[in-house]
């Protein structure tokens, strides 16, 4: 007898398996892998890297084309084409960059507003594109390569003439990507009060009118229509000053003409139940 009490102790002594548990929801938790929680900070990191970017180089952009546009002989031509070579690069990175654009281009619904900045992009590709030939045409003035083909005057107007029309799309395309920040301007004025509001009015009257003296004293109208105007000297700062005068006057009267197109949402009032 001992020695069965002692085979069949253990089996009396062992504790009970764990219940296992068949309900649905505990099954259901027990498959789902556990939610990654660094993948949204990851994501935005990159997000913010990207439009950082982007920001980069359009300014970069920017500042290079001014300084293109600014050329006096002093400058050299050496200078002005590795400039003008730079641009391009920064060109491809921005379309690199905005490739969405390409994609979704035929995509979607067009109203008016994704009309005009469709169209504006459109040209302003195409302008960039004839300024791109139009310097490869005349870059054998400024770059020793057998390759490069011979100068043509004619070519030398075509490049001015799509320089203006480069530097003029490209103002209206700021403009464009300016409307929203102006209309947050213009609502956080509100709050300050009336005169806030109206000095801010003031301001951009001003801008208006400086631009448009600018952009007649510069004759750009007359360089996108290819006619020859005799040059302009003037101090460097002057023309920045006064070119920035024409993009930012742009930008004010673009923001109105969106405001004017853009057909405004009319909340619907509540009627009272008595």
């Amino acid at each position: 007898m001992a020695d069965s009490d002692q085979l069949t102790s253990p089996l009396r002594t062992a504790p009970p398996p764990a219940a296992q548990s068949n309900s649905p929801q505990q099954s259901q938790n027990t498959m789902q892998p556990k939610p990654k929680a660094k993948v949204q900070p990851v994501l935005r990191k990159k997000g913010q890297f990207k439009r950082h970017l982007k920001i980069s180089i359009d300014v970069a952009m920017l500042v290079l084309f001014l300084y293109l546009m600014s050329y006096r002989p002093s400058l050299g031509l050496l200078l002005h084409a590795v400039l003008g070579i730079s641009l391009v690069v920064l060109f491809v990175l921005h379309h690199a960059l905005n490739w969405n654009w390409h994609r979704t281009l035929f995509k979607g619904k067009y109203n008016l507003r994704r009309s005009l900045t469709s169209g504006t992009d459109i040209l302003l590709l195409i302008a960039m594109g004839f300024t791109i030939y139009s310097s490869y045409r005349i870059a054998s003035m400024a770059l020793p390569f057998e390759f490069l083909p011979p100068p043509r005057g004619i070519w030398r107007d075509v490049h001015m003439a799509s320089t203006a029309w480069c530097f003029l799309l490209m103002a209206f395309h700021l403009g464009l990507h300016m409307h929203n920040t102006l209309s947050k301007w213009t609502q956080s004025l509100k709050a300050k009060g009336t005169w806030a509001v109206g000095s801010f009015h003031l301001l951009e009257v001003v801008v208006v009118l400086a631009g448009a003296y600018s952009l007649w004293l510069h004759n750009l109208w007359q360089d996108i229509m290819m006619v020859p105007t005799p040059p302009i000297s003037m101090a460097a700062p002057l023309f920045y000053a006064e070119y920035c005068s024409i993009i930012m006057a742009f930008c004010v009267v673009t923001h109105y003409l969106l405001n004017a197109i853009t057909p405004k949402r009319v909340t619907p009032r509540r009627i009272k139940q008595h």
